[in-house]
């Protein structure tokens, strides 16, 4: 059974949106404290939430190698955007209509921004994915040579008699004959 890996962009789509919904608000001048609103905050939560547990579940995965949580490593910068910002831009267009607003210029400028920063966050977290899992590798690669044949010939793995490791620590010169006992 092969495993399917989850591509990392699809659990930044929508605290990317909210994000920028929030920007665009802002730089528009409008009140976002209207009850239209009132999902905002909570959503945006959870959706970070879920974006958290996830990388850190990669990251748990990568780790201790246990490839239980795979996620796709092998897009770049550019890429992320590009995938990411036509679905912000029109996750921004149903949420705008959603709420009875028109859409505005600031707003698309505000996604595409925000889907700049996302892809930029995504790629700086991938390749920390990608140096975890390179690293656990080197570390699994490290303790399998130390038990091996030839990292056993270099420890000494039998018991020596207390009396030789002094002597050979000490130096032979130091252990004298005790005076003999006088009763």
């Amino acid at each position: 059974m092969t495993k399917r890996r989850i591509a990392l962009w699809w659990f930044a789509v929508v605290p990317a949106t909210l994000c920028g919904h929030v920007v665009a608000y802002a730089c528009s001048g409008r009140a976002s404290g209207d009850p239209r609103h009132a999902y905002l905050v909570p959503l945006l939560d959870l959706s970070l939430l879920l974006l958290t547990a996830m990388l850190g579940a990669a990251a748990i995965s990568a780790l201790l190698r246990a490839r239980r949580v795979q996620l796709d490593l092998g897009e770049g910068l550019l890429q992320s955007a590009a995938r990411l910002a036509p679905l912000q831009l029109l996750l921004y267009t149903a949420l705008e209509h959603g709420e009875g607003h028109t859409l505005t210029s600031a707003g698309f400028v505000a996604q595409l921004f925000a889907a700049a920063i996302a892809a930029l966050v995504l790629s700086l977290a991938s390749h920390l994915l990608a140096t975890c899992e390179r690293s656990s590798e080197r570390a699994a690669a490290f303790v399998e040579r130390l038990h091996t044949a030839e990292t056993a010939l270099f420890v000494r793995r039998t018991a020596v008699a207390p009396a030789y490791a002094l002597a050979a620590r000490a130096g032979v010169a130091r252990f004298q004959r005790p005076p003999p006992a006088t009763f």
